[in-house]
């Protein structure tokens, strides 16, 4: 195959990836974790956690709330201007 060549390129690399290696496509391989690498230095008790979950799930669902009351809001506007 004839290598191409254009007018514009004067052979100057602008960046080097030979010495880059190809992602996998279908198993990809992730390097393995040190042991101990990765744990939480945070040390909650059961009741500490189960508060942060809870005070994340009541965060989420506030606002969840405000998107439904604003669609709800649009839908209802809407429909006064069609009738």
């Amino acid at each position: 195959m004839k290598k191409k060549s254009y007018e514009d390129d004067d052979g100057r690399t602008v960046a080097d990836m030979s010495e880059l290696e190809r992602m996998p496509l279908f198993l990809p391989r992730f390097p393995k974790r040190k042991k101990g690498e990765g744990e939480s230095e945070l040390q909650m008790s059961r009741s500490e956690r189960r508060a942060t979950v809870l005070a994340a799930l009541g965060a989420a669902l506030a606002i969840a709330a405000v998107f439904a009351v604003a669609i709800a809001g649009i839908i209802a506007l809407l429909i006064l201007l069609w009738t």
